[in-house]
């Protein structure tokens, strides 16, 4: 009778003991994955939540490690040496799954592409071009990409690259660029846009209601369109700048620190406008608001 009396709960122990194990083994399952690759493979990869951190290296191969979160049924790898798609898996009807955090490393010269929802974005050493779309994960991309571009609606964005075309598309991150040259397009509907960069080919920046920073040389064959709603628009150019200008505001104003200010374009209404040419007026500048205001002035 003494032994039963023990057994019993003696056996609930081991029983909930191989429950809580059997969840803990199957909550993360441990991804190791290598795969040969070219040297300029197309590389896709999509996550939910948790993170995807990739780095380029010098093997012609791609290799996978992380761990796969809560209830995500697998990982797939599908594709060949040129085309590999990498994607996390979840349940048709599952409404809540754990993080996933991959960890990737690639032939830096490949094209990437990474989409996720809110799973955070680290890439860093891939020369190749890179294609980033997150709902509300961060960004964090480093390195000299051939490409950027990234597409986001609410996360931050800590940008530290050196390339020659980037194309940028936000709801209401904040984005700011330094040391960039080249081509850059970038549009927001609320975040700020702050650029800081060498000489620019080609340059288009739009906001509806963010403001409008950029600080850069234009080449002489360069258009720069910069355009918001009700932000204020700050250019700042050096006094060598070779350039005409178009500059227009409905009710904001316009100070311009190498000559003459806006004037009123009509009395009875408040808008204001500016035509002007600086050197020999090489390249073309364009800057339009509603009700910001615009400041051109000296780097």
């Amino acid at each position: 009778m003494k032994t039963q009396k023990y057994a019993l709960p003696v056996l609930v122990t081991m029983v909930w003991s191989l429950i809580f194990i059997s969840s803990a083994v199957f909550a993360q399952k441990s991804v190791d994955e290598t795969r040969k690759v070219s040297s300029k493979a197309e590389i896709s990869i999509s996550n939910i939540s948790g993170s995807v951190t990739v780095a380029g290296w010098s093997k012609n191969e791609i290799h996978i490690t992380g761990e796969l979160g809560e209830k995500v049924e697998r990982l797939d790898i599908k594709g060949d040496e040129d085309q590999l798609d990498i994607e996390v898996v979840i349940p048709r009807h599952a409404n809540r799954v754990g993080d996933t955090f991959l960890e990737i490393h690639l032939p830096e010269n490949c094209r990437v592409n990474i989409s996720t929802v809110s799973a955070d974005i680290d890439v860093d050493k891939v020369s190749g071009k890179l294609f980033l779309e997150s709902v509300s994960g961060d960004f964090d991309v480093r390195g000299k990409p051939e490409l950027l571009d990234l597409e986001s609606v609410s996360g931050d964005m800590d940008l530290q690259v050196e390339t020659h075309r980037i194309n940028i598309s936000s709801v209401s991150s904040d984005i700011e660029l330094k040391n960039i040259d080249g081509e850059l397009d970038c549009e927001t509907v609320s975040g700020d846009i702050r650029i800081e960069g060498g000489e620019f080919t080609d340059v288009g920046i739009e906001s509806v209601s963010g403001d409008i920073n950029f600080n850069g040389d234009l080449n002489n064959r360069c258009s720069c369109d910069l355009n918001s709603h009700s932000g204020d628009i700050t250019l700042a150019l050096s006094k060598s700048a070779s350039a005409d200008f178009e500059v227009s505001t409905f009710s904001g104003s316009i100070e311009n620190d190498f000559g003459a200010n806006g004037r009123r374009t009509s009395d009875y209404t408040p808008g204001r406008e500016l035509h002007f040419t600086m050197g020999s007026g090489d390249a073309t500048v364009r800057i339009e608001t509603f009700s910001g205001d615009i400041v051109i002035g000296e780097r």
